[in-house]
């Protein structure tokens, strides 16, 4: 079925933590550690590529249903900017080449938008920016009798985070390898939308 592909920009103020990674210079590969599941996979594997030519960074793919049927792909520079042009760049693309793939059958409206305060953490200079920050990690198996955990990140390495869990007025070290997230999220708490807002300045 060939879809109808609305094209819509969402464009987010938010300022994010600058890194000095310049990847217009690099072949692509992805170097997403955590990433999309089922059909949002199979849209990110036909879209990253693209993307990454165009000189962004794929964050996440998403299938939302809000007054309509929406794939909404989320994407920064190599610095963590993004702008309205960028999202119309970036949508002007990928139109094209979903329309001839066709992922998706039922039409939808395309949402490009930028991270946000409440960004997906996807690779691990992304964990590194917001050590010391609330954070929540969905996983793919029930640890603890959870499957959703709200946390302080503590430590990054290679393979796993450190999380200070608190429990019954207790803190307590929880530790989970990348490989056993289904998604991570920042939280956007007064602590760090106030950080954010002085180190943009």
């Amino acid at each position: 079925m060939r879809n109808k592909i609305t094209s819509q920009t969402n464009h987010d103020k938010t300022h994010f933590i600058q890194t000095n990674t310049d990847e217009n210079t690099m072949p692509f590969q992805d170097d997403r550690i955590i990433v999309e599941e089922g059909l949002a996979k199979k849209i990110a594997h036909i879209c990253q590529s693209t993307i990454h030519h165009l000189g962004y960074q794929m964050i996440w793919v998403e299938l939302a249903q809000d007054k309509g049927h929406i794939l909404r792909i989320t994407a920064q520079r190599s610095d963590g900017t993004f702008s309205l042009d960028d999202c119309t760049k970036i949508s002007r693309a990928l139109s094209p080449l979903l329309e001839v793939n066709d992922p998706v059958n039922h039409a939808y409206n395309l949402e490009i938008s930028s991270a946000g305060s409440n960004r997906h953490l996807v690779r691990q200079n992304d964990f590194e920016m917001y050590i010391g920050f609330e954070i929540r990690v969905e996983l793919k198996q029930m640890q603890a009798g959870r499957k959703k955990i709200r946390a302080r990140l503590q430590e990054v390495s290679d393979t796993f985070i450190t999380l200070a869990v608190d429990e019954n007025n207790t803190s307590c070290l929880m530790t989970i390898r990348y490989d056993e997230m289904r998604t991570a999220r920042v939280i956007a708490t007064q602590e760090l939308l106030d950080y954010l807002m002085k180190v943009s300045h």
